[in-house]
């Protein structure tokens, strides 16, 4: 088992403050001996955390990655939700289905939750859209990647005028990279196609699986900063 999820807390993005282990691995039995990352909402005083479950010694009959979530209302002690659980609808790759991204709409007045996965052997970020964080419908893909790329990690927010989408590229460059545009619609229609001009690049190949989260002011990206010769 492994990558279980620690709690760390911050006042200037400088110094950092360890909480500890948060949500600890499954059983190998279970859908989640090693966790992959997500992302965490809040609504009406409860957090929510949804993560990868990753299954690395599946059998056949088994599903390798879905989508669980914990709930916590102090941010310290956490509960794995055992009676949830999101597996690729049909058409979609079970064995890559992970890196669950949420975020309120405010314009449409629901949640959507992006996923890294494959429809018909081809790269896509998924979606779903719920209204109370518990059932959720697939729609469309928010996102195609034309060349083929498989994107790991995404995260959209909006920033000043513009909405962004930040992901890593898995196979390519190895890279953290962004799209930008002027409305959420038009981000989803965009697709790898458009780059570029429209796509930019963060840090260099050392720097991977960059998520952000903002102060008000300052956007912040953290990410995996791997051991390089």
């Amino acid at each position: 088992t492994f990558h279980p999820v620690h709690c760390i807390g911050t006042t200037d993005a400088a110094s950092y403050i360890s909480f500890g282990e948060a949500i600890p691995c499954g059983t190998v039995s279970e859908q989640d001996p090693a966790i992959g990352t997500g992302s965490t909402v809040y609504k009406d005083g409860v957090y929510y955390t949804f993560y990868t479950g990753h299954k690395s010694n599946a059998t056949s009959d088994q599903t390798k990655e879905a989508v669980l979530v914990a709930t916590s209302t102090d941010f310290k002690t956490w509960k794995k939700d055992r009676s949830f659980r999101l597996d690729a609808p049909g058409g979609y790759s079970s064995d890559d289905f992970r890196d669950p991204h949420v975020f309120y709409d405010e314009d449409a007045r629901i949640y959507r939750m992006l996923i890294c996965t494959k429809r018909g052997g081809t790269a896509v970020i998924a979606q779903f859209t719920s209204t109370d964080l518990v059932s959720w419908t697939v729609t469309e893909p928010f996102f195609h990647t034309v060349w083929g790329r498989f994107y790991e990690c995404p995260d959209v927010f909006k920033m000043g005028n513009y909405w962004y989408m930040i992901y890593s590229d898995k196979d390519i460059t190895r890279q953290v990279q962004y799209f930008y545009a002027p409305t959420l619609e038009e981000l989803q229609r965009m697709g790898d196609a458009n780059f570029p001009p429209n796509e930019g690049k963060l840090e260099g190949t050392a720097y991977y699986a960059a998520k952000t989260d903002s102060d008000g002011t300052n956007r912040y990206a953290r990410g995996w900063r791997c051991t390089r010769n």
